[in-house]
């Protein structure tokens, strides 16, 4: 889990995802909000964007918007769940849903 590099990641409401776009194409974070849960069931990234830290990124982005809007974290993909475990600051966030 490459990290450290900054992407501008983007809220797309419509398609209910975290994502970044670079060069026509994007890599993101699916997202599920409840009344007071936020799910994560799935990340994607094209290969040619793989290994830059993007989902990484998305996946900070997404826990810090959980954090930030009192949202407890149902983690669907394994993905986030590893990154949690590489950032116990996240942990209180996890709900056993």
């Amino acid at each position: 889990m490459a990290e450290s590099v900054e992407f501008q990641v983007n809220d797309n409401k419509l398609l209910r995802r975290f994502e970044v776009n670079i060069d026509d194409k994007s890599a993101y974070l699916q997202y599920v909000l409840g009344k007071d849960t936020i799910s994560l069931p799935h990340t994607f990234t094209p290969e040619s964007l793989r290994g830059r830290g993007i989902a990484s990124a998305v996946t900070k982005f997404a826990l810090d918007y959980a954090s930030k809007n009192r949202l407890q974290v149902i983690v669907g993909c394994s993905f986030v769940a590893e990154y949690i475990k590489l950032h116990p600051e996240y942990e209180p966030l996890v709900t056993a849903r």
